[in-house]
């Protein structure tokens, strides 16, 4: 069980979760300042799953396009 979790794939994939919710609170923080508190949770979701969608793609999983 150990190695399917202490892998670089794996590590990876953590870095870029923590990556893609910092990019969502940081556009929710940003946002705010123009928009609603709610459009900016939206807009804030949005980026983060974006990010999280093409790093995640293009980096952790290559061999599944």
């Amino acid at each position: 069980m150990r190695r399917y979790f202490l892998n670089k794939q794996f590590g990876i994939f953590l870095w870029i979760g923590a990556a893609a919710a910092l990019i969502n609170w940081l556009t929710c923080f940003l946002v705010v300042t123009w928009l609603s508190f709610s459009c900016s949770i939206l807009l804030g979701y949005a980026a983060g799953m974006l990010t999280a969608f093409l790093f995640n793609h293009y980096l952790v999983f290559p061999l599944s396009r």
